[in-house]
């Protein structure tokens, strides 16, 4: 009963629920220019999940940690002591036993984390530089090699993206509140301090390079709560600071310590190829994978994306205006650039991690806002220059020349790598299996032995000769490293291997290029009869079985 001695109305919950509808309605109408775009880029994405096969680290991902594993505990358990953390896995598994692990099953899970990313990116342009760069912006994102490559890929990068993303907006929020204010109660119990809290550390919890992009981000509290404190207030808000960014790594350790110290225990440089001075990440990591290498064009357009945000700090230092783009101009250089510099300056002083572009695409948004701003400012100038302002209305230069330029502009700059990418030759490992199938198939008296190259000691071939259904099985594994007279599996293997009729090697990931010692051991010993490269050096050799 309420105060009064009545029931409440039975309407309240309807009422409360239309009210609610009706919040939803006014925000999709407000952003339905963005929405269709994220819609169009999920459906996008979509298509092109079921066209290719999973590849190597896809297979991990899929077979090894949620396939295979029958609980949450199993998968907890196949993630201890590798580079990755756990969170992506523990909710690919309840995604697989729901959905299944079908190619466009699980890469839809990582479409929905891009399409959320994408979402948050746009409400933190839109809030810091207005709607009309925030959907430039989005864009750019949706059509680069970055959102089209890892958001229909079944590894955790789409959530690495998500969370910067995410964290990047609370954090904008979390600054705005507490800025003024940065009490005890304002920098740990504020909603947005909640948020920011859980979204970092499911970030730390998703991947460990997101280390750097929060450090990069905590210097950024640092630096706005140095020079808007003064006195012994100063002091006191640091040590708020400090103890706030240490609760998401601290929970990190508490919880998932002992697997950290076991990957790192193990040491040795694992550089996809060691840059060759602090500068190189930004270029070859950020820039180059989604605008192309010698883009000249992209570099001009990204100097006159920094040109524009050094003008938005000019106008809030001499005018004391834009105060509020300075700051998302600010926090959108420490996004991009300050995070990956952190990043140089760690891997390559310990020398002893895992260094590729895969690893800084919480990077890749922000770039995009240079872009956008970029873009704005050139076509904004080029018709102020040739007097189209002056010829007719600001809304018809828009309609007119503005975002059709800026559309081809877009395209010409973020979709040849993304072109490279999609129309790229790559063994589908679906169709290998099948052809060697048919073939085994046909000649159901004769035996196979088969070889795996692979670079690692366990087979991911097998997943594809147990999903279709086969009767195929690896037999035996050769890794890179026994790719010498030294370490050959053949004469171990002997017994096994007079009881064939046929020996198969099979490459489905290594190419024979880097096996070129075993073919040639091969060779010495057992007669080819035949090789089926469904790619360029991508399929597999099948030798007549016999003693020398």
């Amino acid at each position: 009963m309420n105060k009064a001695g009545s029931y409440p109305s039975t309407n309240a919950m309807p009422s409360r629920l239309i009210v609610t509808a009706d919040k939803l309605n006014r925000f999709a109408r407000r952003h339905s220019v963005a929405l269709a775009i994220i819609a169009m880029a999920f459906a996008m994405r979509l298509y092109l999940s079921g066209q290719r096969s999973y590849w190597l680290d896809e297979v991990y991902s899929v077979y090894i940690h949620a396939v295979q594993p029958q609980s949450i505990f199993e998968v907890l358990d196949s993630m201890w002591g590798i580079i990755h953390p756990p969170l992506y896995q523990l909710t690919l598994f309840p995604w697989v036993q729901m959905f299944g692990h079908g190619e466009l099953a699980t890469r839809t899970l990582s479409n929905v984390y891009m399409a959320i990313g994408t979402f948050f990116l746009y409400l933190f342009a839109l809030r810091g530089f207005g709607r009309g760069l925030a959907i430039t912006t989005i864009i750019l994102f949706s059509l680069s090699i970055t959102a089209v490559h890892y958001g229909h890929e079944t590894r955790s990068y789409a959530m690495v993206v998500m969370w910067a993303c995410i964290s990047s907006y609370v954090a904008a929020i979390y600054l705005r509140d507490s800025l003024s204010k940065f009490t005890w109660k304002a920098a740990f119990l504020s909603p947005s301090a909640a948020a920011l809290i859980a979204v970092n550390t499911a970030a730390l919890f998703t991947h460990y390079y997101l280390a750097f992009f929060i450090a990069a981000q905590g210097i950024f509290f640092f630096i706005a709560l140095f020079l808007f404190y003064r006195g012994w207030k100063r002091p006191l808000s640091i040590i708020r600071l400090a103890l706030f960014g240490a609760i998401p790594p601290s929970i990190l350790v508490a919880l998932w310590g002992g697997s950290i110290v076991q990957r790192y225990e193990r040491g040795g440089r694992t550089f996809d190829r060691e840059p060759q001075s602090i500068l190189e990440p930004w270029s070859r990591y950020l820039v180059e994978p989604n605008l192309g290498r010698d883009n000249i064009v992209g570099w001009i357009v990204i100097g006159l994306g920094l040109a524009a945000i050094f003008f938005i700090f000019w106008l809030a230092y001499r005018r004391q205006r834009a105060i509020k783009e300075a700051v998302f101009a600010a926090h959108t250089l420490v996004w991009a650039a300050l995070s990956i510099g952190i990043a140089a300056l760690v891997i390559l002083g310990v020398s002893a991690d895992a260094f590729g572009e895969r690893y800084f695409l919480f990077a890749v948004p922000p770039l995009m806002i240079v872009l956008a701003l970029g873009l704005h400012s050139a076509i904004g100038g080029a018709s102020t220059l040739i007097g189209y302002t002056n010829a007719v209305p600001g809304s018809a230069i828009k309609t007119l020349i503005f975002y059709p330029v800026l559309a081809l502009a877009a395209l010409s700059l973020v979709m040849p790598p993304t072109h490279r990418n999609l129309t790229s030759e790559r063994l589908d490992w679906r169709q290998l299996v099948e052809v060697l199938d048919r073939q085994v198939s046909s000649q159901p008296d004769r035996r196979y032995f088969i070889y795996e190259t692979n670079s690692r000691g366990y087979s991911t071939i097998e997943y594809y000769f147990r999903r279709q259904n086969t009767n195929l099985r690896t037999d035996r594994i050769i890794t890179r490293g026994q790719n010498n007279r030294e370490r050959f599996p053949f004469d171990r293997d002997s017994s096994e291997l007079a009881d064939a009729d046929y020996v198969v090697l099979l490459f489905h990931h290594q190419t024979t290029n880097r096996f070129r010692n075993t073919i040639r051991e091969m060779n010495r010993r057992f007669e080819e009869d035949h090789r089926v490269m469904l790619t360029r050096n991508r399929g597999y050799i099948i030798y007549r079985a016999r003693s020398e």
